[in-house]
């Protein structure tokens, strides 16, 4: 099997890419899917735009938008060519990667809610269209993991963090990246459509 990242380099990007090389398969991350080779299986990486930018009081609100808008447009075409052309090989598995980012009100993380939340319609929407043609689409919805903030950050956020329903623990990125190569790896049509959650502690109204 042969797995597509399309994303740019990153520490979950390449814990994937190894993960994926320690279980035998052929991962390459590429900044489009054209420049890609053969392929059964998509990933598309975390949204990048952080938009906790918009919250300054500086904040360039136009030039902010515009970089979420153009990230969206090619997200778009990208997921699009990627279940056309695994229609055309005769099915094949898409994970859209989105960040879970509750803990963003306690530290300093990445955020993208409103990347994510459309790239959820997007994926949930298009998944009704190519399941009959053997392309199953399904959302990664993926907590803040460890290496997104410094350690002295979780330690410091811990008390407040308390208030997850299950008592939050950052997973690492090793760990996000041996659920979407074993996704991957699944030789069933058990998901499609699907937005899941990978973490440990969400609070309840993310489930």
């Amino acid at each position: 099997m042969n797995l597509a990242i399309v994303a740019n380099p990153s520490p979950l990007v390449d814990a994937i890419v190894d993960e994926a090389a320690r279980c035998g398969l052929l991962a390459e991350c590429v900044a489009s899917l054209r420049l890609a080779g053969e392929f059964d299986c998509v990933a598309f990486g975390l949204p990048e735009t952080d938009e906790s930018t918009l919250l300054d009081g500086d904040a360039d609100f136009p030039a902010i938008t515009e970089r979420i808008n153009a990230d969206l447009m090619r997200f778009l075409v990208e997921i699009r060519q990627a279940s056309v052309a695994l229609a055309r090989r005769g099915g094949g598995k898409i994970f859209v990667l989105t960040q879970e980012d509750s803990a963003s009100y306690y530290l300093a993380l990445p955020q993208s809610p409103i990347a994510s939340r459309a790239r959820i319609a997007a994926a949930k929407s298009l998944a009704k269209e190519v399941f009959r043609m053997g392309v199953e689409i399904n959302v990664l919805d993926v907590q803040s993991f460890a290496e997104q903030a410094p350690e002295s950050a979780w330690i410091a956020a811990r008390p407040d963090l308390k208030a997850y329903a299950l008592r939050f623990h950052p997973v690492t990125a090793a760990a996000v990246a041996r659920v979407v190569v074993g996704l991957c790896r699944m030789d069933c049509r058990c998901f499609a459509g699907m937005v899941i959650p990978v973490g440990v502690g969400f609070p309840e109204g993310n489930l």
